[in-house]
């Protein structure tokens, strides 16, 4: 039988910008939500959801996305967004992470 991941998996929805400031200028980013993966593997998070990351006017809580390839600056750039999910790819091959 196949198993499905999300249903035994534990998925934590994050919105970066509330989350873990990494640069201290109020506002949380992917820096800050990196430097909390092990906080999330020690709670036993296996999935990270994120709330709307890509640029946008923010008249709709960030579900108004004006370019879906790109990251809003206000939480880092795009490498920071790539070094973010290969942490938590790294993170979740540990022992740690279910």
């Amino acid at each position: 039988m196949l198993t499905r991941w999300y249903r035994t998996g534990v998925i934590y929805s994050a919105d970066v910008g509330l989350f873990q400031d990494g640069n201290d200028d109020g506002i949380g980013d992917f820096q800050g939500m990196i430097g909390r993966l092990d906080y999330l593997a020690r709670l036993g998070i296996s999935t990270i959801w994120l709330h709307p990351i890509h640029p946008s006017p923010r008249r709709d809580g960030g579900y108004d996305i004006t370019d879906y390839y790109g990251v809003h600056p206000r939480f880092g750039s795009l490498g920071d967004f790539t070094t973010l999910l290969h942490e938590a790819g790294s993170a979740a091959s540990g022992s740690c992470w279910t």
